[in-house]
This record gives structure tokens, sequence and C-alpha cells, in this order.
């Protein structure tokens, strides 16, 4: 047989075997080849036509004739993770205080934008230890959202728990940002949740023409949708028990949700100005429609607590998958 030891990059040598019986077992094979190598038998990697040879195996078995070449490679050594570093109190709550002023820079949510681009994100993941293996720490870190929930200092003291490698990585992340958010010019445009300024001058035609055939057909009042706080209040009032009635179940039941929809409906309506016209069509509820149907994905994915999947709404701004993600995260406490 013939040996192609390649131990290091630039190193290639050919050593050939005599009288090498093919039924012996390839741990005994790599005994052998060891002394030739130098190298601990544990440490190297028989390889033969692409595939790596077992260790239990005859060398007939594996294929292997007279006159043909093994290749023999030196193992990789596993990395071995480093120990990610608990947070003191007190760097919680410096961490949250970073945070809090980041909220404060009218720029800081299109500088948090950035950190879903690939370049990015790969190196938060080399500069923090574990990170990698926390796929629901990079999912967060993916969404500004998420992220800005790092000021509140219980979610902080819950994710050092569940996430260490995220609350390490949080600590780079308000420094990039910071310096990112300074640099940055000062912009007095208000933003969007997701960060994008919206200007009067960025409307297209068709969007104009849109806007001024509906303001003469609807009221203004028409287009205010229900937003998660209204439902909210309304699902509480509707979960309150009344008196004289004793109540089970604490849980919110589909004839509670559907309640505190009409409630919601009815608060909205209330809410709109009267133009003294009547409108030949009801205010349209898009905004319940869209909650309602985000609540059934919500609970179609497992997330049966209707309470918490409607404060994960609230937190995320409508944003369904940045709810989903800060509930499986563990950051929203059960009410």
């Amino acid at each position: 047989l013939i040996l192609g030891m390649r131990l290091s990059l630039f190193d290639f040598q050919r050593v050939k075997v005599d009288e090498v019986d093919l039924q012996t077992k390839v741990e005994h094979f790599k005994v052998e080849v060891s002394k030739k190598a130098n190298v601990p038998k544990e440490s190297l990697e028989l390889v033969y036509c692409g595939n790596i040879l077992d260790d239990d195996s005859t060398l007939n078995a594996c294929g292997i004739k007279s006159g043909v070449m093994i290749h023999v490679l030196k193992k990789k050594a596993k990395e071995v993770p480093k120990p990610t570093q608990t947070m003191s109190e007190i760097d919680i709550q410096s961490l949250v205080m970073a945070f809090r002023a980041l909220t404060m820079n009218p720029s800081y949510r299109s500088s948090l934008q950035k950190l879903s681009r690939p370049d990015i994100l790969d190196n938060i993941i080399l500069i923090t230890p574990g990170l990698s293996q926390d796929p629901v720490a990079i999912s967060m870190i993916q969404d500004p959202e998420l992220l800005v929930r790092m000021g509140d200092i219980d979610t902080v003291r819950r994710i050092v728990e569940l996430h260490p490698a995220l609350a390490e990585a949080a600590n780079h992340i308000a420094a990039a940002v910071h310096e990112e958010a300074i640099a940055a010019p000062t912009s007095t445009q208000p933003t969007t949740s997701s960060g994008y300024s919206y200007s009067l001058d960025a409307l297209s035609d068709d969007d104009e023409m849109d806007s001024s055939q509906s303001s003469d057909s609807q009221p203004v009042g028409a287009r205010h949708a229900i937003t998660a706080d209204q439902l909210a209040s309304a699902l509480a009032s509707a979960s309150s028990p009344s008196p004289g009635v004793n109540q089970d179940s604490p849980g919110i039941t589909s004839e509670m949700f559907s309640q505190a929809m009409q409630r919601a409906i009815a608060s909205v309506v209330a809410q709109q100005p009267n133009t003294g016209e009547a409108s030949s069509e009801p205010a349209p509820a898009q905004g319940t429609t869209q909650l309602a149907q985000q609540m059934q994905q919500m609970r179609e994915l497992g997330l049966t607590d209707d309470a918490v999947n409607l404060q994960a709404l609230q937190l995320a701004q409508g944003n369904l998958h940045a709810a989903v993600d800060l509930v499986f995260s563990g950051a929203i406490s059960p009410p």
C-alpha cells in the first residue's frame, strides 16, 4: 500500500508500506501509520476514494486492494467554546441605561436596521462566544423592535438568564449603534417603527390620486384602525367578572375575545368626528381583522396564552414575526 500523508497544508509525502494484511482492522492499521507519521493515531484520519475509513471495518471491507493509495490526514482540532461571562447587576443596569440613551437619538432605529446585514451580523457572532449556538438570540438581534426592549431592566434580567450570549452581544451592539447614531446626521423627520422616514414629497402620483378620491367619499375618522392598546383595554373589560358571578376559568375565552373586538370597534367609532353626513359604508375594520388574524396565527403556532400574545403584539407594534420571537424568547412574563 501507498500512504499519501498530508499532515500540513504544504507538506505531502508518499510512504510505501509492505506486507499489509488486508484483513486487518483500520484501527490496528492506524497504529502502524501513526508510527510512520509521528502523530498519535487518535489525531489521524484515513481516507480512501473520498470516504473516511471506519475503525471497526477491515481494510478489505473498505475496498482497499494492494497497490492503492490511502490518504492520511490530520484531524481538525475541535474548538472549545469560550464560556459566556455572567453579567452582574451593575452590568445589567449599565446595559439598560445605554439602550435608553440610544432611544433618545432620532436615528437610532435606522442604525439598528443595519444589524440585519449579513456582514455585520457575522462580525457580532464572531466576537460573541456562544452566540452562534443560540438561534433565538440571533433572531432577536436582527429585529430592531425586540432590541428596543433592552431598555427594560426586567426584560434584560430574563434575557441574561435565558440567553446570556445575547446580553453580551447587546453590549457590542449598544456601543456600535451609539457611534453610528452620533456620526449620522440628526433628522427631525418622524420615523416609523421600522426605522424608515416618510415624507409627503415621497408620495407617488397614484397615492395622491387615491387620497383625493377617497377623501370625497369617506370621512377622515373612518381611517382610524383599532390599535392593540384599545383591544387590550376592551379585553381587560370583557374578562373582568361581573358582580355576583362566579368565574371559574381565569383564561381568556373566544367569547371574551369576540366581545373585546366589538367594544374596541365601538370605541373607534365613538372617537370619529361627526361630519354631519351619513356614510353609506361602515368604518373599515382592517386593523381589527389583522389583529384577529395575527392572534389566530400565534395560536396555530402553539402560543395559546392570548394575554401574552396580545402583550407581545403591543410591544412589537403589530409586527407578527417580532411578536412570535418575543414570546419564544421568554422575555414576557405571564400576567
